[in-house]
């Protein structure tokens, strides 16, 4: 019975830490994170969305290197969810022209954005100590 408790502590314990990153529908990227974006021809959500920073981890659920970058990213956040935004999209759910436009070539890929509007695109997989540095950067912008 003890270890039936346990399992289930655990098993509380790991999707509270996976939680950390929301995943987004192409809409909500608008609206959430790129709301200040504008280009022709695409629905203009500004105004909507957070001024937090936040990172993005773009992946499809068939790569390994994503679920390692989407670990890395869930070990790091907690420690800055009250400051930064952590969300996920799957790219087999975005359109070709809005990776195009974020010229996101593969995945995973991970993308920064500044409480400014900009953001900083980073390809492939990164540890958890430059998440960390990177997330120190931005808190202190």
């Amino acid at each position: 019975m003890r270890k039936f408790i346990l399992l289930i502590g655990l098993m509380a314990f790991v999707s509270s830490v996976f939680a950390q990153l929301k995943e987004l529908s192409q809409r909500e990227l608008y609206e959430k994170v790129l709301n200040n974006y504008k280009h022709e021809g695409y629905i203009d959500y500004k105004g909507y969305g957070d001024d937090k920073p936040c990172v993005v981890l773009f992946f499809n659920q068939y790569c390994q290197y994503c679920k390692i970058m989407e670990n890395n990213i869930a070990a790091v956040a907690p420690k800055y969810r009250k400051k930064i935004n952590f969300y996920k999209v799957n790219v087999f759910k975005i359109d070709d022209y809005t990776i195009e436009r974020l010229e996101i070539q593969g995945v995973p890929t991970t993308l920064v954005k500044f409480s400014d509007g900009e953001w900083e695109i980073y390809p492939g997989v990164v540890t958890r100590q430059q998440i960390a540095e990177m997330l120190e950067e931005l808190i202190d912008e």
